[in-house]
């Protein structure tokens, strides 16, 4: 059989690693780069560490890493400590040497554009992020929001040499910090307030803290905004076309795995790729994704319910807001395929097996 010709939308860390996943299969990989390389480190848990290195195996990526031995949780009540290990690295210096890697390899090919005959390549999967490239095609793709919530993101120096991420609430947000070398920390602060919330407002806020104002200078540079609410795309595969990472579901960053969120689709959707062209029916395996995808983020929403209203700091009116906005229900049509019959399939070892078979 003819290897598959495929394009991926977008870069990032899904992106190139799907690319990664599915170059020992495709025939061809196109993959679309974004002009805007990433200039905000990322924090990682253990366990999407591990994914990564099932993936992308030992090399000098994880010379880059900053190993965190622990965290601090002060949720408006008595402070916890985390037993976690975490790894923050700088994201533009870890993507660096994951396009070198692929840049290796004769079957992928980076290009800067979008081609107007998307339709030509067998597999077109949208690995754009939060926005969707797929809203920009087509009318029919629409994405659910669960919130209206903003995340602030910036680089301080740091004053005290403490190994820890701390994540506190205050009345009118949530920070967090983390080392991500040993000078520097990155801090971010999540609002509910739509109104913009400007550099003095966030020092302010910072000054506020308990623990965090104690390791971090009251400067932090670099400042970015994004959308920080759950968000999810209401068709994620559909004939050739297949949305992952952020571009299918985005979470809220108060869970602290939305890179291992989106790593796992990755996985799941070269897996699927990979079944369908060895025969598995089409139909089956999309409705597999959908339900796994569409299951996964219905939880995601319960469990920032959990979170938020477990807090008792937050009780202003954004707040009040945002908790109804979360606890609305997914659309008819999407909880439908999230609660659907049982799995067909079973993911191992990187490959889907029917259910049936194992």
């Amino acid at each position: 059989m003819k290897r598959p010709k495929i394009i991926i939308i977008g870069d990032g860390i899904v992106g190139l690693t799907t690319g990664k996943l599915l170059s020992n299969y495709a025939g061809k990989i196109d993959i679309v780069k974004k002009l805007e390389n990433p200039v905000q480190p990322v924090v990682m848990n253990e366990i999407t560490f591990k994914i990564l290195a099932d993936i992308w195996g030992s090399g000098s990526w994880l010379d880059l890493l900053k190993f965190i031995s622990g965290g601090l949780v002060n949720w408006g009540d008595k402070p916890v400590k985390v037993v976690k290990s975490f790894f923050a690295v700088d994201l533009s210096l870890f993507k660096d040497y994951l396009v070198q890697y692929l840049c290796k390899i004769k079957k992928i090919n980076f290009i800067y554009n979008v081609p107007d005959s998307i339709d030509d390549y067998d597999f077109v999967i949208d690995a754009s992020g939060k926005k969707s490239y797929f809203t920009t095609l087509c009318s029919s793709y629409t994405k659910y929001a669960f919130g209206k919530r903003k995340m602030i993101v910036g680089i301080s120096p740091m004053i005290s040499k403490v190994n820890l991420s701390i994540i506190e609430a205050l009345d009118d947000c949530w920070i967090y910090a983390a080392p991500i070398n040993s000078e520097k920390a990155l801090i971010q602060l999540m609002h509910p307030d739509t109104a913009k919330f400007d550099d003095e407002k966030f020092r302010q806020s910072i000054s506020k803290t308990e623990y965090i104002k104690n390791i971090v200078e009251n400067n932090v540079a670099e400042l970015k905004e994004f959308n920080a609410f759950p968000s999810v795309l209401n068709d994620i595969f559909s004939n050739n076309r297949v949305s992952l990472g952020d571009s299918a579901s985005s979470f809220d960053p108060i869970c602290g795995d939305g890179l291992g969120n989106g790593l796992r689709s990755a996985i799941l959707v070269s897996a699927i790729i990979k079944a369908i062209r060895s025969g598995e029916p089409t139909e089956k395996c999309q409705i597999h994704y959908k339900r796994k995808l569409y299951n996964t983020f219905s939880d995601h929403l319960k469990n920032c319910m959990l979170y938020y209203t477990n807090c008792k700091s937050f009780k202003g009116k954004y707040w009040k807001e945002e908790m109804k906005l979360i606890n609305k229900a997914l659309p008819v049509e999407l909880e439908e395929i999230a609660r659907a019959s049982p799995n067909n399939y079973i993911l191992h070892n990187f490959r889907l097996t029917a259910s049936n078979k194992v």
